[in-house]
């Protein structure tokens, strides 16, 4: 819907309905049984003001959005028999869904042309989004019983199985502000001039407190078998592009304290275009920027998630403990029963947890962008040959 409001004020409302359903995760050595559906829902409505005053153009938007991704296994209750090299029948292992819903505000100023030194068109914005996420992960909910040769498929050789609380749940804000300036210096010569800057609250789940007894695993016992300790070498660089290596205590966290939010995405940007001859035949461009990318919730929330949905590995055999296997459980068709297996886990028998770690100072991916090249009029057709680099970096 479109309300022409005036001559100087424009109001646009749009509502977006997305459904989608999409049966796969089959073919091959995988059964129709062990399909998945995989459904998205999306529910976005959005609301646009321009208003033009004089040599000012204000565009002010607000944007809500629930967007949900939801794959569901076509036969949740069927166990799940993978024989290895032959066929996987049965269920499909996990059932997911999740659920991001969004607020987003957001104001840019266009200032028309005015002349200083050349001609400049400013722009500046800001924008802020409100979201909150949800995750239902049932990992291995259903188990799966792998069966192989040294076995002559008789019975499984090990399970996989997961069990707990599948609910996740957080907040997070972000924040951006930017400015450009389209300079027009000469009748040959643009520069394109911006900056950037984004924060973000909750990047990293800042809230979470490494509980007591793995911290204490992880700088005792675990800390030479699975962590690196930092060298005097890497003490001493500090000074340098590289941060010092920060050993085990980097993994372990009390909050906010150790997780403050992170403040150094600024994004320069520049580019520049040249008309050699000023008839908009030969034109060099060339431009350059620094670009941070966001930390996706779902890599990081298993930090807090293992802890409280555990995926177990079961191993079996025809004996019970070994000492080549000493978690080994000794076989019985009772463990095709759910409850079963899920009470051999609980006992402490089924296998251990696994342990997801984030860095306290994990940054947000960063990328250097650059391109250059020259456009060519021949006759009435255009011409173009440009270099294209990113250079990325993840610390």
């Amino acid at each position: 819907m479109t309300w022409l409001k005036s001559d100087k004020s424009t109001i646009d409302a749009s509502i977006n309905v997305r459904r989608e359903t999409d049966f796969r995760s089959f073919g091959g050595q995988t059964s129709y049984e062990a399909a998945e559906n995989m459904k998205v829902d999306v529910l976005t409505g959005t609301a646009n003001w321009k208003r033009a005053g004089g040599t000012w153009l204000n565009e002010a938007q607000v944007n809500a959005q629930s967007f949900i991704w939801s794959p569901d296994p076509k036969n949740p209750d069927l166990i799940g028999k993978n024989y290895i090299d032959i066929v996987r029948i049965g269920g499909r292992d996990t059932r997911q869904k999740f659920t991001q819903n969004r607020v987003s505000l957001r104001d840019d100023v266009t200032r028309s042309p005015f002349h200083r030194a050349g001609e400049h068109v400013v722009k500046t914005g800001a924008s802020v989004d409100l979201l909150s996420y949800e995750s239902v992960k049932n990992l291995s909910g259903n188990p799966v019983f792998e069966f192989r040769t040294n076995e002559n498929y008789a019975f499984p050789f090990q399970a996989l199985y997961g069990f707990g609380d599948p609910k996740i749940s957080t907040n997070n804000t972000q924040l951006g502000l930017y400015a450009q300036d389209d300079w027009e210096v000469t009748r040959k010569l643009v520069l394109n001039l911006g900056l950037r800057w984004d924060v973000e609250t909750n990047m990293i789940n800042n809230d979470y407190v490494t509980p007591q007894p793995l911290g204490d695993s992880l700088r005792n016992q675990l800390a030479a078998q699975f962590f690196r300790q930092p060298a005097q070498a890497d003490r001493n660089r500090a000074g340098s592009r590289h941060r010092p290596a920060r050993g085990i205590n980097n993994f372990v966290t009390s909050g906010k304290s150790d997780r403050p939010m992170f403040l150094g995405a600024w994004q320069p940007r520049a580019g520049a275009s040249y008309d050699l001859r000023g008839d908009g035949r030969t034109v060099l461009f060339a431009g350059g920027g620094v670009y941070f990318d966001r930390n996706y919730w779902n890599t990081l929330l298993d930090e807090q998630f293992r802890r409280q949905f555990k995926v177990l590995r079961t191993e079996f055999n025809t004996t019970g403990p070994t000492g080549a296997c000493p978690r080994c459980v000794q076989w019985n068709n009772q463990y095709f029963d759910p409850a079963q297996l899920r009470a051999l886990s609980a006992s402490g028998q089924g296998g251990l947890p696994e342990v997801f770690l984030v860095k306290n100072d994990l940054t947000p991916p960063k990328s250097y962008q650059m391109s250059g090249g020259v456009r060519q009029r021949l006759g009435a057709q255009f011409v173009s040959v440009s270099y294209n680099g990113v250079r990325g970096t993840m610390a």
